[in-house]
Protein backbone atom coordinates (compact mmCIF):
# COMPACT_ATOMS: atom_id res chain seq x y z
CA UNK A 1 0.00 0.00 0.00
CA UNK A 2 2.83 2.39 0.83
CA UNK A 3 4.42 1.74 -2.57
CA UNK A 4 1.11 2.31 -4.33
CA UNK A 5 0.58 5.62 -2.51
CA UNK A 6 3.99 6.89 -3.55
CA UNK A 7 3.33 6.18 -7.25
CA UNK A 8 2.19 9.21 -9.29
CA UNK A 9 -0.62 7.30 -10.99
CA UNK A 10 -1.97 3.83 -10.29
CA UNK A 11 -4.74 2.11 -12.18
CA UNK A 12 -7.40 -0.07 -10.60
CA UNK A 13 -5.92 -3.04 -12.50
CA UNK A 14 -2.51 -2.40 -10.87
CA UNK A 15 -4.08 -2.22 -7.43
CA UNK A 16 -5.98 -5.47 -7.99
CA UNK A 17 -2.80 -7.12 -9.29
CA UNK A 18 -0.82 -5.90 -6.27
CA UNK A 19 -3.33 -7.40 -3.83
CA UNK A 20 -3.57 -10.66 -5.76
CA UNK A 21 0.23 -11.02 -5.84
CA UNK A 22 0.49 -10.20 -2.15
CA UNK A 23 -2.04 -12.89 -1.25
CA UNK A 24 -0.45 -15.41 -3.63
CA UNK A 25 3.08 -14.85 -2.31
CA UNK A 26 2.43 -14.20 1.38
CA UNK A 27 -1.05 -15.49 2.14
CA UNK A 28 -4.25 -13.69 3.04
CA UNK A 29 -2.76 -12.49 6.33
CA UNK A 30 -0.41 -10.24 4.33
CA UNK A 31 -3.36 -7.89 3.78
CA UNK A 32 -3.47 -7.21 7.54
CA UNK A 33 0.26 -7.07 8.16
CA UNK A 34 0.15 -3.42 9.21
CA UNK A 35 -2.90 -3.76 11.46
CA UNK A 36 -1.12 -3.79 14.83
CA UNK A 37 1.24 -0.88 14.10
CA UNK A 38 -1.73 1.09 12.74
CA UNK A 39 -3.73 0.40 15.91
CA UNK A 40 -0.73 1.36 18.06
CA UNK A 41 -0.77 4.74 16.28
CA UNK A 42 -4.50 5.35 15.83
CA UNK A 43 -5.91 4.28 19.21
CA UNK A 44 -3.73 6.76 21.14
CA UNK A 45 -4.41 9.41 18.47
CA UNK A 46 -8.15 8.98 19.01
CA UNK A 47 -7.72 8.92 22.80
CA UNK A 48 -5.97 12.30 22.63
CA UNK A 49 -8.00 13.90 19.83
CA UNK A 50 -11.63 13.45 20.89
CA UNK A 51 -11.48 14.43 24.58
CA UNK A 52 -9.32 17.48 23.86
CA UNK A 53 -11.51 18.42 20.90
CA UNK A 54 -14.71 18.26 22.95
CA UNK A 55 -13.15 20.24 25.82
CA UNK A 56 -11.78 22.98 23.54
CA UNK A 57 -14.98 23.14 21.51
CA UNK A 58 -17.10 23.54 24.64
CA UNK A 59 -14.80 26.35 25.84
CA UNK A 60 -15.12 28.14 22.50
CA UNK A 61 -18.90 27.77 22.56
CA UNK A 62 -19.04 29.17 26.12
CA UNK A 63 -16.94 32.16 25.08
CA UNK A 64 -19.25 33.22 22.24
CA UNK A 65 -22.92 34.05 22.41
CA UNK A 66 -25.26 31.49 20.86
CA UNK A 67 -26.56 34.11 18.40
CA UNK A 68 -23.26 34.34 16.55
CA UNK A 69 -22.73 32.09 13.57
CA UNK A 70 -19.69 30.26 14.90
CA UNK A 71 -20.62 26.68 14.08
CA UNK A 72 -17.76 26.29 11.62
CA UNK A 73 -15.32 28.32 13.76
CA UNK A 74 -16.18 26.29 16.87
CA UNK A 75 -15.17 23.15 14.98
CA UNK A 76 -12.32 24.34 12.76
CA UNK A 77 -10.13 25.76 15.53
CA UNK A 78 -10.33 22.85 17.98
CA UNK A 79 -10.19 20.36 15.11
CA UNK A 80 -6.96 21.91 13.85
CA UNK A 81 -5.32 22.35 17.26
CA UNK A 82 -6.33 18.97 18.66
CA UNK A 83 -5.49 17.17 15.43
CA UNK A 84 -2.03 18.74 15.47
CA UNK A 85 -1.53 17.89 19.16
CA UNK A 86 -2.61 14.28 18.69
CA UNK A 87 -0.44 14.00 15.57
CA UNK A 88 2.61 15.32 17.43
CA UNK A 89 2.10 13.03 20.41
CA UNK A 90 1.63 9.93 18.25
CA UNK A 91 4.47 10.65 15.83
CA UNK A 92 6.74 8.03 17.48
CA UNK A 93 4.24 5.28 16.77
CA UNK A 94 3.79 6.60 13.22
CA UNK A 95 7.56 6.49 12.67
CA UNK A 96 7.66 2.88 13.92
CA UNK A 97 4.64 1.96 11.76
CA UNK A 98 6.28 3.47 8.67
CA UNK A 99 9.54 1.62 9.33
CA UNK A 100 7.60 -1.64 9.66
CA UNK A 101 5.89 -0.96 6.33
CA UNK A 102 9.24 -0.25 4.69
CA UNK A 103 10.84 -3.35 6.22
CA UNK A 104 8.01 -5.57 5.05
CA UNK A 105 8.83 -4.58 1.46
CA UNK A 106 12.33 -6.06 1.86
CA UNK A 107 12.13 -9.82 1.12
CA UNK A 108 15.03 -10.56 3.48
CA UNK A 109 13.12 -8.99 6.41
CA UNK A 110 9.77 -10.76 6.19
CA UNK A 111 9.73 -11.45 9.94
CA UNK A 112 9.56 -7.88 11.20
CA UNK A 113 9.78 -7.38 14.95
CA UNK A 114 8.42 -4.10 16.32
CA UNK A 115 10.92 -4.09 19.21
CA UNK A 116 13.86 -4.53 16.83
CA UNK A 117 12.62 -1.59 14.78
CA UNK A 118 12.35 0.56 17.92
CA UNK A 119 15.93 -0.43 18.88
CA UNK A 120 17.24 0.37 15.38
CA UNK A 121 15.55 3.79 15.30
CA UNK A 122 16.92 4.64 18.75
CA UNK A 123 20.42 3.39 17.96
CA UNK A 124 20.56 5.22 14.64
CA UNK A 125 18.91 8.55 15.55
CA UNK A 126 18.39 8.64 19.31
CA UNK A 127 15.10 9.88 20.76
CA UNK A 128 14.88 12.52 18.03
CA UNK A 129 14.46 9.69 15.54
CA UNK A 130 11.00 8.96 16.90
CA UNK A 131 9.90 12.49 16.00
CA UNK A 132 11.23 12.56 12.44
CA UNK A 133 8.58 14.15 10.25
CA UNK A 134 6.57 15.65 13.11
CA UNK A 135 6.22 19.06 11.41
CA UNK A 136 4.86 17.83 8.07
CA UNK A 137 2.67 15.31 9.90
CA UNK A 138 1.10 18.06 12.03
CA UNK A 139 0.83 20.35 8.99
CA UNK A 140 -1.15 17.64 7.20
CA UNK A 141 -3.25 16.17 10.01
CA UNK A 142 -4.25 19.39 11.81
CA UNK A 143 -6.03 20.94 8.81
CA UNK A 144 -7.43 17.55 7.77
CA UNK A 145 -9.04 17.10 11.20
CA UNK A 146 -10.38 20.66 11.09
CA UNK A 147 -11.96 20.16 7.66
CA UNK A 148 -13.33 16.73 8.58
CA UNK A 149 -15.01 17.79 11.81
CA UNK A 150 -16.32 21.11 10.46
CA UNK A 151 -17.78 19.35 7.41
CA UNK A 152 -19.35 16.69 9.62
CA UNK A 153 -20.92 19.28 11.93
CA UNK A 154 -22.27 21.37 9.02
CA UNK A 155 -23.84 18.28 7.43
CA UNK A 156 -25.36 17.23 10.76
CA UNK A 157 -26.81 20.73 11.27
CA UNK A 158 -28.26 20.66 7.73
CA UNK A 159 -29.93 17.32 8.43
CA UNK A 160 -31.38 18.71 11.67
CA UNK A 161 -32.67 21.78 9.80
CA UNK A 162 -34.42 19.80 7.09
CA UNK A 163 -35.78 17.08 9.32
Amino acid sequence: RTNLQSSPTVSFREIRSYFANSVRLNGISSLWRGLYPMLIRDVPFTAVYWPTFELLKSQILLTFTPGNNINIFANLVPGWLCGSLAAALTTPSDVVKTQIEISIQNPSKRDVNIFNIIRVIHAKYGLKGFFRGVTPRCAKIGPACAIMIATFEVIISLFKEYR
